[in-house]
């Protein structure tokens, strides 16, 4: 009984994760970079999943190590630099960027069954619908788990799976390898999935915990739990990444004019027919709202309870977080793309580093977080304004 059950939690922190951190960026960025790279996808494939999949596993075994505290797994490079750090973070993945960028992809992949759908009323309807399902945090795991990830999950795969079978029709990519490994890296840190895993991990934990009371089970049993869940959540990114991006390299060809926004539905609605455009539109809907949902349970929380010192109420906090991606989300996805990428360019490395030297204080007792971290930061721009000045 004890075993069925642990298996079966497993199972659920495994959809949830995959639900959660599996939106937006992760679907636009794999299709565009299969496409971009052709017939050397594989070599960019190998780069996107270690950013894309590897990387935000990393992240969900710091966090549990900080029991999902992600206030003193930052304060590890000080007090101030740890909560400017915590702010930038969350205006990325919050209603900033992350959230009106899930809600403007889903705008744009109904419109192709809808054509007359208005972004203002579809945002408006939107934020609405993440209200209901945001305004009860403890049900959220069994939400996203148990309904919500495998739906989203079956509906990708029918896609996938079809792609597979169609006679390819791949462009020439000219790029060494190497190239295009790294090219699928920084693609890979697009989809900010790390960020997701330093703030949601909690939430898991959280409805975890709750599910185990009865159970008499230890840390260690709960973070082999959390462990096994993230290790099945990552491969089950990886693999519709890799699916993503195997199946749009076989038909580079035909798509190289279609948005990046509506690439799902064109490849549906060419492999599968009209019903598959269909197919893949709710596909999107579906992966964009349940990282939205969770995107914002983090920010209003983090409003709440830290930026505001809980002098004002959750519910509150949560209004204000959908207003701000109401807005945000009618400037539509390119814009919001343009603003984000800056910054996350020069933060996502030192974060990785920061990831994993304090995997190894926690373990080990070695503390060079400071060092890591503040040595990629500078590092990387140090490298970005080289770069930028041979262009």
């Amino acid at each position: 009984m004890k075993q069925s059950f642990v298996q079966s939690s497993i199972l659920s922190v495994a959809l949830a994760i995959f639900a959660m951190l599996f939106g937006s960026g992760n679907i636009v960025l794999p299709l565009n970079l299969g496409r971009d790279t052709g017939t050397m996808a594989m070599y960019a494939m190998a780069g996107f999943f270690i950013t894309a999949a590897i990387v935000p596993l990393l992240g969900i075994i710091v966090m549990v190590l900080y029991d999902g505290n992600y206030e003193n797994f930052f304060a590890t490079i000080g007090k101030v630099p740890g909560k400017i750090a915590i702010f930038c973070c969350m205006l990325l993945v919050g209603p900033f960027c992350v959230i009106p960028r899930s809600i403007s992809l889903a705008h744009g992949a109904l419109s192709w069954i809808f054509p007359q759908l208005s972004i203002f009323v579809f945002s408006l309807l939107v934020t609405v619908i993440i209200y209901s399902l945001t305004t009860r945090q403890s049900g959220l795991l069994n939400i996203l788990g148990k309904i919500l990830g495998p739906i989203k999950l079956f509906l990708l795969s029918a896609v996938i799976v079809k792609g597979f079978f169609v006679a390819a029709h791949s462009v020439t990519c000219p790029l060494l390898a190497s190239s295009v490994i790294m090219n699928g890296a920084l693609y890979g840190y697009g989809t900010l999935d790390l960020l997701g895993a330093f703030f949601f991990t909690n939430i898991i934990l959280i409805g975890l915990k709750r599910k185990t009371d009865n159970q008499n089970l230890n840390d260690k049993q709960i973070f082999s739990m959390v462990l096994q869940g993230g290790l099945l959540g990552s491969l089950l990114l990886g693999s519709v990444y890799a699916g993503f991006v195997i199946v749009s390299s076989l038909q580079s060809s035909l798509c190289q004019d279609v948005p990046k926004e509506k690439l799902l539905s064109w490849l549906a609605d060419h492999l599968l027919g009209q019903a598959g455009g269909v197919l893949a539109s709710i596909t999107i809907a579906v992966a964009c709202l349940t990282t939205a949902v969770a995107l914002t349970t983090v920010f209003a929380d983090y409003l709440s309870r830290d930026f505001f010192k809980k002098t004002i109420s959750y519910h509150v906090a949560l209004c204000i977080t959908l207003a701000i991606a109401f807005v945000f989300a009618n400037y539509g996805f390119e814009s919001i793309m343009r603003l984000a990428l800056p910054l996350v360019q020069i933060l996502y490395p030192a974060l990785i580093a920061l990831a994993l030297s304090n995997i190894i204080f926690k373990l080990f007792k070695k503390d060079f977080n400071k060092i890591a971290f503040y040595t990629t930061l500078i590092a990387t721009i140090i490298v970005d304004y080289a770069i930028d000045l041979l262009r």
